[in-house]
């Protein structure tokens, strides 16, 4: 039996494992690096430290599920060039995967190239029906975009795809029947909408235009001042929608959403700290409120008051903000000019029918405790001091506010701010976000203070209940916490 020479089968060796790393050496060239745009400059340095985890898994696995979270991110924070060589790597690797189809038509429609998000839009739509619907939506948008070019006739046919109960979807149906001289068409889909959502002053304005071209002119006119006294609006914008629905997954949102669903009665002192420290890494409002609602809860009401003082330094005042200060300071037993005075510039920014009913309560309120103790007083006098009938009456004296009810022991009077459950357990919106619903689960505990909004519609306006109540020494309120 021939046996190969030494020097041959070690020739033959070196050669294979030369072959072998040329493949290697070739593949990894030709596989493209992630972009690294200037992050650091321009995001907060806990979102700054997450794209720093993912460049490297993206670059030294290949696999589209890194790829296409790094593309994500990237779109989430606005960096969408980036973001598209991210998700075309991952098409590479997966061509039928759904989430990088429908996030190349997110990311393509953000960068004005309607075709192609159409196109990738359509075939994850034929492939996930549960995204059909807004896949069709967004496409008929792609179809609309820019004057000179928008077809209509597409994006109608898109548009008759959608599901009945895509309220933007409709909508958009029947603004395009009312624009094309088509009102007949156009409202019995208003009319169902309208019965479904009676707050969205968008339906009554283009029910009557539909009425106004049809000739029912006492009808438009109604529809009109209906909608002046509805607030609510449309979100339209399927595409920022969907990028801020994603937001709560990297950086600092991300920190923020595992903060909340770490909230408990038990750990409050921790999750103050965690807040803190976000507030020293990049200053967000919102948590700056979140924080304030767990001081409140924490019966630290001095803590709430400055911490949102310190928000309207520094991000500004807001008719909800200004209320939630209002409500702070009187759960600190601040002066009660001082909270009259923070309700008055909230009107300022906003006329609100319950925020009036508010102040005229606590007036009301002032005057009987003013009276109040004004009683007690003459009542305590010493004989000796009291008035007699010849000299006149006595002024009050100016020290008649002294002492106050929690010195004396007697009972405060019903709290301006006491809503019962019937005036706002209809109202009990849901969290705008991932973040505040996780906030939202946080234990319900009676007697903790808490943070609250005013919600509602028009002149039914209620004070939003949730899980957590507020209390205090006039303070009866239960509060939402979504930020």
């Amino acid at each position: 039996m021939n046996r190969f020479p030494p020097k041959l089968l070690l020739v033959i060796v070196l050669g294979i494992e030369t072959v072998v790393s040329g493949w290697a050496i070739v593949g990894q060239l030709r596989r493209p690096a992630p972009p690294h745009p200037p992050v650091a400059s321009l995001v907060d340095a806990e979102t700054s430290r997450h794209f720093r985890e993912l460049w490297p898994a993206a670059d030294t696995s290949g696999q589209n599920e890194d790829w296409l979270a790094l593309g994500q991110a990237f779109a989430v924070y606005g960096f969408f060039p980036e973001a598209e060589r991210c998700l075309g790597q991952a098409r590479q690797l997966a061509p039928q995967s759904v989430d990088t189809l429908f996030w190349s038509g997110l990311v393509m429609n953000r960068l004005g190239q309607t075709t192609r998000s159409t196109k990738h839009l359509s075939e994850a739509a034929r492939r996930d029906a549960t995204r059909r619907d807004e896949c069709h939506y967004i496409s008929a948008r792609n179809h609309l975009r820019g004057d000179a070019t928008a077809d209509t006739q597409k994006a109608e046919a898109e548009l008759r795809r959608v599901s009945s109960n895509h309220l933007a979807g409709q909508y958009l149906l029947a603004y395009l029947l009312v624009h094309s001289d088509r009102p007949g068409e156009a409202m019995p889909i208003l009319d169902r909408l309208i019965a479904g959502h009676g707050d969205i002053h968008r339906l009554y304005q283009l029910r009557a235009r539909a009425a106004e071209q049809l000739g029912e002119f006492d009808k438009a006119r109604d529809d009109r001042e209906w909608a002046e006294r509805v607030p609510e609006t449309i979100p339209t914008d399927a595409v920022a929608d969907r990028l801020g629905d994603r937001g709560h997954q990297f950086g600092l949102d991300n920190r923020i959403l595992r903060a909340g669903q770490l909230a408990s009665q038990k750990n409050l002192d921790a999750v103050v700290k965690e807040l803190n420290t976000i507030l020293k890494i990049a200053y967000r409002p919102r948590v700056a409120r979140l924080l304030a609602s767990i001081e409140l809860r924490r019966g630290r009401s001095a803590s709430a008051v400055k911490l949102l003082e310190t928000l309207i330094r520094r991000d500004g005042s807001t008719a909800d903000t200004l209320i939630e200060l209002g409500l702070a300071r009187q759960s600190a037993m601040a002066d009660s000019g001082k909270i009259l005075g923070t309700f008055q510039l909230a009107l300022r920014h906003k006329l609100d029918p319950e925020t009036c009913r508010l102040m005229i309560r606590l007036v009301k309120e002032m005057a009987l405790r003013r009276n109040s103790n004004v009683s007690r007083h003459s009542t305590n006098t010493p004989k000796a001091c009291k008035p007699s009938g010849k000299t006149g009456s006595r002024k009050p004296s100016r020290f008649s506010d002294w002492p106050p009810p929690s010195l004396t022991g007697s009972k405060p009077t019903r709290s301006i701010f006491s809503v019962s459950a019937s005036d706002t357990s209809a109202n009990a919106g849901r969290p705008s976000t991932p973040t505040a619903a996780a906030w939202n689960c946080a234990p319900n505990t009676a007697g903790q203070p808490m943070r609250s909004i005013v919600s509602g519609k028009g002149d039914q306006r209620r004070l939003r209940l949730s899980t957590c109540s507020v209390t205090g020494p006039s303070l009866t309120r239960s509060t939402s916490m979504c930020c």
